[in-house]
């Protein structure tokens, strides 16, 4: 009997006496597989795979169990709806829940994932994919969600959760909660996978949200193997990436695996086959066999454009910042809060800082009660005296000095993660510029990629307009790593949208201008601006400040940009050590 029908919920059977003609096209078919058990071939309906079913059933007259065929057929009106949903920059859904509101093609976007449910999100840096995770898990109230990310990102997606969930609850995993992790949005690390997978297990998590997801390309590493451990099951994936594809077709295995959609190509070898050039090359000679070494190398590319658009029917959204600028502010900023690596040398000297700030406000104590003593006039003359404004000065320099070394101490516990992440980015293959203080600090991010960089001093002058140009109008020089100071103004660095700052300077004027090198006349992209804050650190209070000071920083007193040495000082007093 020459018969289509179905086996359970989706597994098309294909039954058929043994002709050797037939067998040969049923072998054609993406992912067919012969059940010996049975006696019949079996597939999972896919993208490929559906048509060429049709062809097949109706070149050798096959018969179709009731409803199978035109419930295939609705399977391929599906993934052509994706396909135009995947085009589009504009939706009509509803969002309700969100506390800020997303922008249309962020809509958009949201409408594809929740139609897809197992899917790439691979938008372009800045466009903001953790926010339309997050609001597609609140759309399909697919609770409770894990969030697996690097654990640079881990307070940055729970500060998100919190921004534009504020209803929904969020954790963030570590030695501390092994085993209390009940929240809406669990978030932890790549590597605390294998750890804590028995607890997660028991959340019966509904959505699960890979962030760099392209980290897992290898499915050998533990991270891959762990990863997709945790998604079998569970029914929305989502695997946030700019760049799921760093250098071959043959690395997105492992990420479909992951996001369970690796039965859209049939199987792991088809895949191989059709899109990584496959071919056998000789690696060698075996002198115990007299015969040569034959391997399979799946390094290339091939059929480009049919993975590109099988994977947008099913399961891949990426829109540029060309394509949705119009709707994109002028700047995007982002902070990212990193865990630094040296804790205990920063929390001994903030310690000894703050009882050195303690014991100066005792002794204004002093000076203050007597004052009290004295008759208006002369206290005003004991608090402007020529040794009292030197006296506050030297007292206000040992304060900047001070503090100036603890920011240092916190940067070199960020730079581990800070060149972590621009090895990341620049695998996009967009331009980067980068802004530190210290010139040691500007040195080795530069240095250790081969960038230019842009320092102060007459000496470095000529390579700094080199370093400029070589950035402008070179393609191959995608990072320059400036001073803030020096490269903070008087130039140019239009190539870049993107823009880091990796210490905080005392004025929001100084970002400001930093920030205009990119965001200026002959840019024509939004400039997307990242801050690297040490967590726990003084680099908290000195961005909070920074924000609120930003307000008024058109305020000038004495015709200079408004500074926050003297809040921060107070801060440190008040807080006790624990910035």
């Amino acid at each position: 009997m020459y018969r289509i029908g179905i086996k359970g919920e989706k597994i098309i059977i294909i039954e058929c006496g043994y002709d050797a003609f037939i067998v040969a096209e049923i072998r054609k078919i993406s992912g067919v597989k012969w059940v010996k058990e049975f006696h019949h071939w079996e597939l999972i309906p896919s993208v490929r795979a559906i048509p060429q079913l049709f062809l097949f059933a109706d070149k050798f007259n096959f018969l179709w169990d009731f409803g199978v065929r035109e419930m295939l057929e609705g399977e391929l009106k599906t993934y052509n709806n994706n396909l135009g949903l995947n085009s589009k920059t504009l939706a009509n859904i509803e969002l309700p829940g969100l506390a800020l509101p997303l922008l249309p093609f962020q809509v958009a976007g949201v409408q594809y994932l929740s139609a897809t449910q197992r899917c790439f999100l691979a938008d372009h840096p800045g466009l903001g994919k953790t926010c339309q995770a997050l609001a597609t898990v609140e759309h399909l109230d697919a609770y409770p969600a894990i969030v697996v990310c690097p654990s640079i990102l881990k307070e940055n997606w729970r500060r998100e959760a919190e921004k534009f969930l504020p209803s929904r609850t969020a954790v963030i995993c570590d030695n501390k909660n092994y085993k209390d992790i009940n929240a809406d949005f669990v978030i932890l690390n790549y590597e605390m996978l294998k750890k804590y997978m028995p607890y997660l297990k028991i959340m019966q998590p509904k959505a699960v949200i890979f962030d760099e997801i392209h980290i897992c390309k290898d499915k050998k590493r533990i991270r891959s193997v762990e990863a997709r451990k945790l998604s079998e099951g569970i029914g929305v994936r989502l695997g946030l990436t700019g760049t799921p594809i760093l250098s071959r077709p043959s690395e997105l295995i492992s990420q479909l695996y992951i996001l369970g959609q690796m039965e859209q190509f049939g199987n792991e070898w088809q895949f191989l086959q059709r899109y990584c050039s496959a071919k056998k090359e000789v690696i060698g000679y075996d002198k115990e066999k007299k015969e040569k070494k034959i391997a399979w190398n799946f390094s290339g590319v091939s059929n480009a454009a049919e993975l590109n658009e099988i994977l947008r029917k099913t399961c891949y959204i990426r829109r540029t910042k060309a394509e949705v600028l119009p709707e994109l502010p002028e700047k995007r900023y982002s902070e990212i809060e990193i865990e630094i690596d040296n804790l205990e040398e920063y929390q001994a000297a903030s310690e000894d800082i703050v009882a050195y700030l303690v014991e100066e406000g005792h002794r204004d104590k002093v000076f203050l009660e007597e004052t009290r003593r004295m008759s208006i006039i002369d206290r005003c003359d004991a608090k402007h005296s020529k040794a009292r404004i030197i006296e506050l000065r030297t007292r206000n320099a040992e304060h900047l000095v001070r503090i100036t070394a603890l920011k240092k101490i916190a940067v070199r516990g960020k730079l581990a993660s800070i060149n972590a992440w621009i090895d990341d980015f620049l695998l996009t293959g967009e331009k980067l510029v980068v802004f530190a203080h210290h010139r040691e600090i500007v040195c080795q991010l530069a240095d250790r990629k081969g960038a230019v960089k842009v320092l102060g001093g007459a000496k470095e002058r000529k390579c700094r307009q080199e370093a400029i140009d070589s950035f402008q109008n070179d393609a191959g020089t995608n990072l320059i790593v400036c001073s803030m100071l020096a490269g903070g103004v008087g130039i140019t660095l239009t190539a870049s949208s993107n823009l880091a700052f990796t210490e905080l300077a005392w004025t929001p004027a100084i970002h400001e201008q930093a920030e205009d090198r990119e965001h200026r006349i002959g840019q024509k992209e939004a400039v997307n601006v990242y801050y690297f804050l040490g967590k726990d650190t003084i680099d908290e209070d000195i961005y909070s400040l920074l924000q609120e000071k930003k307000k008024v920083v058109d305020a000038v007193v004495d015709g200079k940009a408004v500074s926050i040495l003297s809040g921060l000082v107070e801060r440190l007093k008040t807080k006790g050590g624990k910035p």
